[in-house]
């Protein structure tokens, strides 16, 4: 196993999924409630210290967790749309890493279809599919507003896919020259 095998398209895959996975912990979604909460933390500042502080410092608290109530990210996953794509973009983490170690271990996937093929067809699903989420959070569901976590899942997904299906196109080529060069 060598990670000199790995193409360019592998490589972008690859690290576009270890992002989303990262981003996946960010907040997603939050409501009006959250967000009036983090101005309110944002105004009060650092509190003084001693007893003068006292209600700088339970505003503050109260602020932090009701916000905290009201914010979501992918895996605080509660509506069925959600844990539905959760667990779409679970797959298609786990394709795109497991195309990069195939390459790296230079086997094959069994089937007409390359890991990396599948990784770019589950990718650009999964990125319509958050990207219905973002517009029925921040359109049609009440207090919904969409933060900077979804957008980013959305970035680093069009990402995955595009290096997948660049990687899909690498390997594609290399199979039909070893088909050219052993007829």
């Amino acid at each position: 196993m060598t990670f000199l095998r790995l193409s360019r398209g592998h490589v972008i895959a690859a690290v576009a999924a270890l992002v989303l996975l990262a981003v996946m912990a960010m907040d997603w979604y939050t409501t009006e409630e959250g967000e009036d909460a983090r101005r309110t933390e944002q105004i009060t500042g650092d509190p003084a210290s001693g007893p003068q502080g006292d209600i700088d410092r339970e505003v503050l608290e109260s602020s932090s967790t009701l916000a905290e109530l009201n914010e979501d990210n992918a895996w605080e996953a509660s509506e069925a749309a959600d844990r539905i794509v959760l667990l779409m973009l679970l797959a298609t983490i786990a394709l795109a890493i497991a195309a990069a170690a195939l390459r790296a271990a230079d086997r094959r996937t069994p089937g007409p279809l390359a890991a990396s093929t599948l990784a770019a067809g589950v990718a650009a699903v999964t990125a319509l599919a958050v990207a219905i989420r973002i517009i029925d959070v921040g359109g049609s569901e009440v207090g919904g507003e969409v933060e900077v976590g979804a957008p980013f899942a959305l970035l680093a997904l069009g990402i995955l896919a595009f290096g997948a299906a660049r990687a899909a196109r690498t390997e594609r080529a290399e199979r039909e020259s070893a088909r050219t060069q052993l007829a």
